[in-house]
């Protein structure tokens, strides 16, 4: 017997609310991402859509664990996986594994457990003839590898899942894979290789809109230009990035957060007051497009 159109609404919205939440995450904005996920994961209990439960808890781990809550999302990809298997449903499994492997990592630092996940995530995926989860499952091994200090096998794994993604069409995924490289090469002190791959993905994410992006890799320019010794730049780049994250309501994640306010003390600690000001207030006065330019500009060492 169907169900009458007033009994699918909960339904209905519990789906919506997944949706939006993914919408709101997307850019940037995970504390409302958390409120809807959290709204749609209570509505999906009360239904008898097992699937959907599965998946908007995979859903509400991306906001708990990008706000910090590594825990709750810990126990939240569990229970999704729990149910995934009895469902039987691959991508649903496949895509809380390959969530899991990071907060593993993030959470634990434990290289094996995380390389279990990854590598499960594959096989459901290759079994079910699902590639996106295969790419993002070697991304997540990349993830792994730098962890260990492998550095060469990190870069290959990751390069392994552009290609993939490319393959399957998934662009964002594209970008975000190319950003995670230039994030390690980056923390690996490779800024030259850094920076190029920085100013390709910085107008990719403005292109696609996504400015909470473009601010943190803006950041990331900064981080660099301190690491050459070019305080002033540093703090340009770093007030751009933080007007421009005012602007559009993304704030830092608690972990970047906490990485921004290490470099910024330094600079602090190295300047008067009056000059901190004068140089932050140019940075800030930047709009997004003038702090993309200023971010491209080629430096000398």
């Amino acid at each position: 017997m169907e169900k009458s159109g007033e009994g699918q609404q909960p339904f209905l919205r519990a789906k919506g609310l997944s949706g939006l939440a993914f919408l709101y995450m997307s850019l940037g904005d995970n504390l409302n991402g958390k409120r809807a996920a959290e709204e749609s994961v209570a509505l999906f209990r009360q239904s008898q859509d097992k699937s959907g439960l599965a998946y908007a808890l995979v859903i509400v781990a991306f906001p708990l664990e990008f706000l910090g809550e590594r825990l709750q999302a810990e126990a939240a990809l569990m229970e999704g996986i729990a149910i995934a298997r009895s469902e039987k449903n691959a991508f649903v499994l496949a895509s809380a594994l390959n969530n899991l492997t990071r907060v593993t990592l993030d959470l634990h630092g434990d290289t094996n457990a995380a390389e279990r996940y990854a590598d499960e995530a594959i096989r459901v995926s290759r079994e079910a003839g699902i590639e996106w989860t295969v790419a993002t499952a070697h991304e997540m091994k990349g993830n792994i590898a730098f962890h260990r200090k492998e550095y060469d096998e990190a870069r290959a794994l990751i390069e392994k899942a552009v290609q993939a993604y490319r393959e399957v069409g998934a662009h964002f995924n594209v970008i975000i894979a190319k950003s995670s490289l230039a994030h390690m090469e980056r923390l690996s002190g490779n800024y030259a290789i850094a920076l190029d791959i920085y100013r390709e993905t910085i107008v990719a994410f403005r292109d696609i809109g996504q400015m909470g992006a473009v601010a943190h890799q803006l950041e990331c320019f900064g981080f660099i230009a301190l690491a050459q010794d070019h305080p002033e730049r540093t703090l340009q780049l770093f007030a751009a990035a933080n007007a421009l994250r005012e602007k559009v309501g993304t704030p830092m994640t608690p972990d970047e957060q906490i990485y921004f306010d290490e470099q910024l003390k330094g600079m602090r600690d190295e300047l008067n007051s009056m000059q901190f000001d004068s140089i932050w207030s140019r940075g800030y006065a930047m709009t997004m497009e003038q702090a993309i330019d200023f971010a491209l500009e080629e430096i000398n060492d």
